[in-house]
């Protein structure tokens, strides 16, 4: 193992990058073929089950995460708001402090 690792020290950068790479989408596939195969599993059970269908779930899982992001986003720029409203404030202040000690 250590010679292999010396050898690998020893390549180029670019051969470097294209094992990463190769190992990398290894890997993913081995992760999709496991998913993909227990998958069928799943589909077994939700029917013995009768519970709602994976589609229906899926749906409602996305509905949810939507909702959820446009709450947030409506927060954010509530805020973003907040924040503008009050320094321009303080910049308005600031000006007319400046003002009236000029005058």
């Amino acid at each position: 193992m250590t010679k292999l690792i010396e050898k690998l020290r020893n390549k180029p950068e670019s051969v470097k990058k294209r094992i990463v790479l190769i190992t990398a989408i290894g890997l993913t596939a081995i992760v999709v073929i496991f998913w993909v195969f227990t998958w069928q599993y799943n589909f077994k059970s939700d029917k013995k089950n009768k519970g709602p269908g994976l589609f229906n779930q899926m749906k409602d899982n996305f509905s949810n995460m939507f909702s959820e992001i446009s709450v947030g986003l409506g927060n954010v720029t509530s805020k973003f708001k907040e924040v503008k409203e009050s320094e321009v404030n303080k910049l308005q202040n600031n000006n007319e402090v400046q003002n009236q000690n000029s005058n």
